[in-house]
């Protein structure tokens, strides 16, 4: 009964794995030349903002661009001072602190390549 349940999660696990190289494989191949802009939206929760930015930088840092090119964190449920932390814990990265109703606003600002004031030029 245990072998079956270990051989059954090992195929399920392996065929999920080739599912994700087939999917790179062919994103890579088929449309080398062109560059889709991935997002990642997290929304802060008061009191757990700095842990939770604290993680996503480590999955930004460890996984890269397959994860997302910008995260866009929401902070409506934040008070100004843990705002300004996270503000200031995200400066320079690829981690934007903003409110729910400027997410449009700020992908369109970056989709049509304009710098974002707060972030330093490259």
């Amino acid at each position: 009964m245990i072998k079956t349940i270990i051989l059954t999660l090992a195929v399920t696990f392996s065929a999920l794995g080739i599912c994700d190289f087939l999917h790179t494989l062919r994103s890579t191949l088929l449309l080398p030349d062109v560059k889709t802009n991935k997002y990642s939206v997290l929304f802060l929760k008061h009191g757990h903002a700095l842990s939770q930015l604290r993680f996503i930088s480590f999955k930004l840092r460890w996984y890269g661009g397959e994860f997302a090119d910008r995260v866009l964190a929401i902070s409506d449920d934040l008070d100004p001072a843990e705002i300004a932390l996270c503000e200031k814990y995200s400066y320079g990265s690829s981690i934007r602190i903003c409110s729910l109703c400027d997410i449009s606003s700020i992908i369109n600002l970056y989709e049509t390549g304009e710098t974002d004031e707060r972030e330093p030029s490259p």
